[in-house]
């Protein structure tokens, strides 16, 4: 049976929870799976681009990306002003484990 979107997310921010718990942010911070799928979905997406696909504000987004990032989930690449983020292979890897799980 395919997985569905809202397992996907919830198995992939229970994932996320775990990855990111020495940053003692998880359970403040919501929806960070949820951020790290789209930014997989959406690759090179600017930080306003993820705030509109993820349907949160401009400031969460960016401090979700920032938790993400910190947690080695995902990178950036700078082009000229803009800041463009990716998802990492151990960001891969923990959406690859969250739909196979």
């Amino acid at each position: 049976m395919p997985v569905t979107v809202e397992e996907k997310t919830e198995a992939v921010t229970e994932l996320v929870r775990d990855e990111v718990v020495a940053y003692r942010v998880a359970d403040s911070v919501p929806g960070l799976g949820g951020d790290l799928c789209v930014i997989a979905d959406h690759p090179h997406c600017t930080t306003t681009q993820l705030a509109h696909h993820a349907r949160i504000s401009l400031a969460s987004a960016s401090e979700h990306a920032t938790i993400l990032r910190n947690a080695g989930l995902t990178a950036l690449t700078r082009h000229h002003k803009t800041v463009l983020h990716t998802t990492t292979l151990p960001g891969l890897t923990l959406l690859d484990t969250a739909t196979t799980t």
